[in-house]
């Protein structure tokens, strides 16, 4: 995908009221992060993963996509995987949080 169409699907997520209110609802339960590891399955450009760094610069951020994506910052790592290889990978006992919207 490029870049453009990257930015205009930015733009939407930040715009429109579905992923406003999922994003509010979503960020006020995770108040007081520490170093938590948190993964978005189904993150699309990063832009929910960009919002939870603002909040805590100190979580290990992971984000799996089928689009070709970079990562955002250098807390959020963004791979272009097929989500059952992502779940194959990950320990349960080493995350706090998965979303998947």
């Amino acid at each position: 995908m490029n870049e453009h169409e990257l930015e205009k699907i930015r733009a939407f997520e930040e715009d429109h009221w579905w992923y406003r209110s999922l994003h509010k609802y979503s960020l006020a339960h995770l108040r007081d992060l520490k170093e938590e590891t948190i993964i978005d399955l189904g993150c699309g450009t990063g832009f929910f993963l960009k919002k939870i760094s603002k909040i805590s610069s100190s979580c290990k951020l992971m984000g799996f996509d089928i689009l070709e994506n970079e990562s955002v910052n250098n807390n959020i790592h963004i791979q272009k995987k097929k989500i059952q290889i992502c779940l194959d990978d990950i320990k349960p006992s080493t995350v706090s949080y998965i979303f998947c919207s």
